[in-house]
């Protein structure tokens, strides 16, 4: 997440009447401001009117799992395609930049990656090959 202040401070060119903000924005903090603007004649007359500023998303946060860790048990007998767990994770940027996919990240992928797969849109991981020859696997993500 950016590190900013959220203190919306807005400064006024008065003769362009074009507006510039002075901080920076995080729309995971706040995704919309509204300002009063108003306008002075010579003759000491204001008008009125409303902005309305809507803040945009980048992929600015990282995804973030529900869990810090995750632990499941798998009997050497368990089927090729048998669903072991579901691993989630939450990213709060908008659209594609906010869209999870899972993969498995392992320094020994050798071992994992032939044993086990993970959907990359459910995150649910399964067994990939049979397992009943190879013991008992606990498995950590």
């Amino acid at each position: 997440m950016l590190n900013c202040t959220i203190t919306l401070i807005v400064l006024y060119d008065l003769f362009l009447g074009e507006i510039f903000a002075e901080r920076l924005f995080d729309r995971e903090v706040q995704s919309s401001y509204s300002l009063t603007v108003a306008a002075t004649d010579n003759g000491g007359r204001m008008g009125y009117t409303t902005v309305l500023i809507n803040i945009t998303d980048v992929n600015d946060v990282s995804p973030v799992f529900l869990h810090t860790e995750y632990k499941v048990t798998v009997p050497m007998n368990a089927g090729k395609g048998r669903p072991l767990i579901q691993i989630k994770a939450r990213d709060p940027d908008l659209g594609e930049s906010g869209r999870v996919t899972y993969n498995i990240y392992d320094a020994s992928l050798i071992i994992s990656g032939s044993l086990f797969t993970i959907d990359p849109s459910s995150g649910i991981l399964s067994v990939k090959a049979d397992l009943s020859d190879k013991g008992k696997y606990i498995v950590g993500c």
